[in-house]
């Protein structure tokens, strides 16, 4: 059962199991895993939603203290394993300062700089050591009344053409359970989780409450949402391997999927750039028309 947070209720929970001398506390963003806030513009506090995703946090915990990766990545000052007034263990990190990629539109940034950049730090990432085992990545495919039910809350901004040309493109991929060369992956490397300096440089990665061991193609779905396959193109560009057809499905219609699902949750909790991710997901989905997932670009 989830546990309802409040400001109130997290300053409260900071002041009695930190040394911190609470003086602001605002909600920095909420999922359906976890609810962070900042408090006084300092420190980042994550607080999972449910028991799984607590364990999702003592997960991220371990995957950080092993992490060697050229970029910053959250640090645990605060590792609060049985807090007082929360069920569930609760984690704390300095604030990395910066802009969230997702905000950004691909058409005012540096795109080369920022492939170069995550490019490098993914090639690090998937050629790490893997000393750590959770869960792998699931390749389902997606059944007719999942795609036609994802659509559903977010019918406002796109046309009925939009929204059956998506449906159709998803419905094309099937997994062939192509044996995928595993690797240690961020495993939700959405663009919400990438923090960048001046519209050019990465500055950080965070969220890895799901970093697992798969396929290293999965950290590729959240920037093709983000900049199609030019910008996937571009950051391949510097990294060593190369997505065959299937690659290139899996990458494209999950990426299709998770756009899908951004915007439901912006849509969920009125975020103010809602309209940045509706525009976002038409323009993946023009992208599509005509043709089949697997096509190389």
């Amino acid at each position: 059962m989830r546990v309802e947070l409040t400001p109130t209720k997290v300053r409260r929970i900071v002041q009695e199991n930190t040394e911190i001398c609470v003086q602001d506390v605002s909600l920095l963003g909420a999922g359906f895993d976890f609810e962070t806030y900042l408090v006084n513009d300092e420190w980042v506090f994550r607080f999972p939603n449910t028991p799984s995703e607590a364990d999702a946090l003592v997960n991220e915990n371990h995957v950080l203290n092993g992490l060697s990766i050229p970029t910053t990545t959250p640090v645990y000052e605060h590792w609060l394993s049985r807090p007082t007034g929360y069920p569930m263990p609760v984690a704390g990190y300095r604030v990395i300062r910066g802009e969230c990629m997702e905000a950004l539109d691909p058409d005012s940034c540096d795109t080369i700089q920022l492939a170069k950049d995550l490019a490098k730090t993914l090639q690090s990432l998937h050629g790490a050591c893997v000393n750590h085992k959770r869960h792998t990545v699931n390749l389902d495919d997606f059944s007719s009344k999942e795609v036609v039910g994802s659509f559903d809350p977010v019918t406002v901004g796109l046309t009925t053409k939009e929204q059956s040309t998506a449906i159709q493109f998803v419905e094309q991929y099937r997994n062939n359970n192509k044996k995928i060369r595993s690797t240690r992956i961020h495993g939700d490397l959405g663009v919400e989780h990438i923090i960048t300096k001046a519209s050019r440089y990465l500055v950080g990665v965070i969220d890895w409450s799901n970093a697992t061991i798969g396929n290293r193609f999965k950290d590729f779905i959240g920037l093709w949402g983000w900049g199609g396959d030019h910008f996937v193109q571009e950051v391949l560009s510097h990294y060593q391997d190369r997505p065959q057809h299937i690659d290139w499905a899996f990458i494209r219609v999950h990426g299709l999927m998770y756009c899908v699902h951004r915007l439901k949750l912006a849509v969920l909790h009125n975020h103010n750039y809602s309209s940045i991710l509706c525009n976002r997901l038409r323009k993946r989905i023009k992208e599509t028309r005509g043709m089949s997932p697997s096509d190389l670009p």
